[in-house]
């Protein structure tokens, strides 16, 4: 079993004695190779850019045997900055794998898709690029277009309400705070276990959790 913890990372160092101690592996999200392209994507800090960088030197520096993966999603606003992220890393907070996501329209991302929205080719274009830069680096690079986020992934907006993807479109599945019980059963009607499986694989290779615990 491993132990994953997936945050934007702003207040990682503050609590990183209690958790980086517990987890195999930490996803940390980082957008654009600029400050200010990034803050397109990532609106809250506006030094989320620098504090990712920071990030990586300090989980390389004070927990290695801890799994980084780089996440990245790439949508109209920053496609034109994603294939050069890895030009901007650090040498000694280098992750362990970059995994790009196409943008897929839920919540925000739908409330804005005309401003968002990124076509299959497009994306296809991108991740030939992404992986040119990415060799240079030796970053293993894993792609995610928006389709495989069918049938095993499970949304949850701010107030509780469920939704699964069905190829580009997203559907109700109730309140966990109103009918737990209920979202897990309209869950299972649509949810993969293989596919939860091969995700996990591909965004965790268990060659690389046995590297990093021995």
């Amino acid at each position: 079993m491993s132990t994953v913890l997936s945050t934007n990372g702003t207040m990682l160092r503050d609590r990183a004695a209690e958790i980086c101690p517990w987890l195999d592996w930490i996803g940390i999200p980082l957008d654009a190779d600029t400050s200010d392209a990034n803050r397109t994507m990532r609106v809250g800090r506006t030094d989320h850019f620098e504090v990712t960088l920071e990030n990586l030197v300090f989980m390389r520096s004070n927990y290695p045997r801890v799994g980084i993966k780089l996440g990245t999603v790439v949508a109209a606003l920053n496609k034109d900055h994603v294939p050069c992220i890895p030009r901007i890393l650090p040498a000694d907070g280098m992750p362990n794998l970059w995994k790009i996501y196409q943008v897929a329209y839920f919540e925000y991302a739908g409330e804005n898709r005309s401003l968002l929205e990124l076509s299959d080719d497009e994306f296809e274009v991108i991740i030939a690029k992404a992986r040119v830069e990415a060799a240079r680096v030796d970053l293993p690079l894993v792609a995610a277009p928006r389709s495989a986020t069918s049938d095993h992934h499970l949304f949850m907006t701010p107030n509780a309400d469920a939704a699964v993807a069905t190829g580009n479109e997203y559907r109700a599945i109730g309140n966990f705070l109103a009918d737990f019980e209920g979202v897990k059963r309209e869950w299972s009607r649509y949810v993969d276990s293989v596919a939860i499986e091969d995700n996990f694989d591909t965004t965790y290779p268990r060659s690389e959790r046995t590297k990093l615990r021995s």
